[in-house]
């Protein structure tokens, strides 16, 4: 054995194990950031487009119309906006997780710019 070289031994090697396993479980995490990050600036986006060119202020924004958003908020309330259930809730309602951050944040936007956005939403709301 030379001065500087590792020894083979079950400590050693358990230490390596642990070392490599949170290598992995950083990576790991590291991916589903960037994952999440893909997801939101797609999501930024569409919703800039929708903004940017409304059409009509009730157009669908993708494939949520207002009442469609309306019944998906009510979804949401009902469990308390539980992030955990949210995309289930969604998926149920056959809207993929990047229209309804699309669609989420144009509704807002327009119920806040347009008085008669609002009054339709406060209507289907109700």
């Amino acid at each position: 054995m030379q001065v500087g070289e590792p020894v083979a031994g079950a400590e050693g090697n358990q230490s390596v194990g642990l070392f490599r396993q949170l290598k992995d479980a950083v990576q790991g995490a590291q991916a589903m950031s960037d994952q999440d990050s893909e997801v939101a600036a797609q999501a930024q986006a569409l919703e800039a487009r929708a903004i940017a060119d409304p059409g009509s202020e009730f157009d669908p924004i993708g494939p949520v119309s207002l009442e469609l958003y309306v019944q998906v908020s009510k979804d949401l309330a009902a469990v308390g906006h539980d992030g955990i259930r949210a995309p289930g809730l969604v998926a149920e309602r056959g809207i993929s997780e990047l229209d309804w951050a699309a669609a989420s944040a144009g509704w807002n936007a327009r119920i806040e710019a347009n008085p008669a956005v609002s009054a339709k939403f406060d209507d289907l709301s109700a």
